[in-house]
């Protein structure tokens, strides 16, 4: 009986042990995972900035006239159209 209860009571603290450990693991691979994101968007970033120039005949393609706000939007289109991608 006593066997018995020692091998229970070891069972129980292995399975202890293995659940903390993976509870660790798992914490150091979102740490890693957020720090590796982290580094490659500040790295990445100025790559992945990309100048697109618009046509200025978008809307004529259309068979639609182009009033005044519209040519002035596509202006300031064409100065500021950098995004990321």
């Amino acid at each position: 009986m006593l066997l018995y209860v020692t091998s229970i009571s070891l069972y129980w603290q292995a399975l202890r042990m293995l659940v903390h450990d993976l509870t660790a693991v798992v914490i150091c691979l979102l740490v890693f995972y957020h720090s590796f994101a982290l580094l490659c968007n500040r790295l990445l970033t100025p790559v992945l900035l990309v100048c697109r120039v618009v046509p200025f005949d978008d809307m004529e393609s259309w068979g639609r006239r182009r009033s005044k706000s519209y040519d002035n939007m596509l202006s300031v289109r064409l100065k500021y159209n950098c995004y990321i991608a």
